[in-house]
């Protein structure tokens, strides 16, 4: 649902610019199909459905379950006492708010993926065939299996399927949705020569450098030309640790030593075992994520773009990174005239997440509800605020629904 509310945003923006002030749009949906949590997910499907295939005996499964919940509570104990360190005493107070934020949401991240590890192993301790022990701490044993055997998965057929998968879905949900098809989808997958072409060029500008196989886009030098980062400038005084680790992805190497800068990003990424790759002037690899949207909308739209959206959390880094290579790229000072950020939908209030496990599906939300209720729910509040989904801003859709029907008789 989160990604329902970004999506019919932007298609309510489309119906007024084509229906209302007749404007020809060219709506353009970029697929990123080659990226680090699309590599993971698709690695650790692939390792779970190995493992249930296998004669697993009740007592290895538990003792198995029992060794991931271990290496998550590790985890899960590191990263609070982390977040509690950096709110106390004196860091708290050299914290910028986005910081502090960042460290206030961790914790309470931390606590309710504490309660959901709490509640696998309950129903692992009662499990009494191994299949109910994998299916009550499926996502548990996929980290724990991809942590030692990750490495071995590498066939691209594994997360091209994955990603072909969930694009369908998607698409169906839009349809459901009532949102208009797109003028074009552009898939990374599609685009790869373009990718190495646009890099190989930033490299001949002095925009970007190679470093042990990566290419990496040199932030301070564009700073001396260009204004950087734009949409939040707040953040031009440095990333914080999880922007840093959210633009860099998951897979992202430990850059002690690789980049000439902090915020310097990555156009091109080394790939390690375990991880699909192309080949390159740089060597085999894959591209960065921010590279591969400014790349696909250049094959679509030119050199210039009139509208870009996306969700909230997009601003900084990725919608700055974007547009950072494609104003070098282009050699301008302005590359897309107007970015919209539709606002995210908490539930509970924590930003719905799949990591956080604490998400509604946009078919089971249209189980319970039309997408026309769900439409109105968000029209009812600011497109570029935070919403809660809950039963009163439902209720309130449901109203409004009933008036329209009344007053046009329908």
């Amino acid at each position: 649902m989160g990604h329902a509310r970004a999506y019919l945003t932007f298609d309510i923006m489309r119906r007024i610019l084509e229906d209302y002030f007749n404007y020809h749009v060219l709506f353009q949906v970029n697929i990123t199909d080659i990226d680090d949590k699309i590599i993971l997910k698709a690695r650790k499907g692939e390792l779970m459905k190995q493992y249930r295939s296998k004669s697993t005996s009740l007592e290895e499964a538990k003792k198995n379950a029992s060794l991931a919940f271990q290496k998550r509570k590790s985890k899960l104990d590191a990263e609070k006492m982390a977040a509690e360190a950096r709110l106390s005493g004196e860091t708290a107070q050299q914290l910028q708010a986005r910081e502090k934020e960042e460290a206030q949401n961790a914790l309470k991240s931390n606590e309710l993926f504490v309660q959901q590890l709490q509640e696998a192993e309950a129903k692992v301790s009662t499990a009494s065939s191994t299949a109910e022990v994998i299916d009550s701490c499926s996502d548990f044993l996929a980290d724990w299996l991809d942590e030692s055997l990750g490495h071995t998965i590498e066939d691209k057929a594994v997360f091209n399927q994955h990603s072909r998968k969930y694009e369908e879905q998607f698409l169906q949900d839009c349809a459901s949705l009532g949102i208009r098809d797109p003028t074009v989808i552009t898939r990374v997958s599609d685009y790869v020569d373009e990718i190495v072409t646009y890099i190989d060029a930033m490299m001949k500008q002095g925009s970007a450098y190679n470093s042990n196989g990566s290419v990496y886009f040199d932030t301070s030098r564009h700073k001396q030309s260009h204004d950087y980062p734009k949409l939040v400038p707040s953040a031009g005084s440095g990333q914080t640790d999880a922007e840093l680790a959210e633009g860099e992805g998951a897979l992202g190497a430990k850059f002690e030593g690789e980049k000439r800068h902090r915020n310097d990003f990555a156009l091109w990424k080394a790939s390690k075992a375990g991880e699909p790759r192309w080949s390159s002037p740089w060597g085999d690899g894959r591209p960065g994520w921010h590279i591969e949207c400014s790349v696909m909308i250049k094959e679509i739209h030119g050199p210039r773009l009139d509208i870009h959206g996306g969700g909230a959390d997009l601003r900084f880094p990725h919608h700055d990174n974007e547009i950072a290579q494609a104003e070098a790229f282009h050699e301008c000072q302005q590359w897309c005239n107007y970015f919209t950020h539709a606002g995210h939908l908490h539930i509970k209030g924590l930003k719905m997440s799949k990591s956080l496990k604490n998400f509604v599906t946009i078919r089971g939300a249209l189980e319970a509800y039309t997408a026309r209720q769900l439409r109105l729910m968000f029209l009812s509040h600011g497109w570029d605020r935070p919403l809660n989904f809950s039963d009163q801003s439902i209720a309130e859709a449901r109203d409004k629904e009933s008036r329209l029907n009344s007053f046009f008789a329908v």
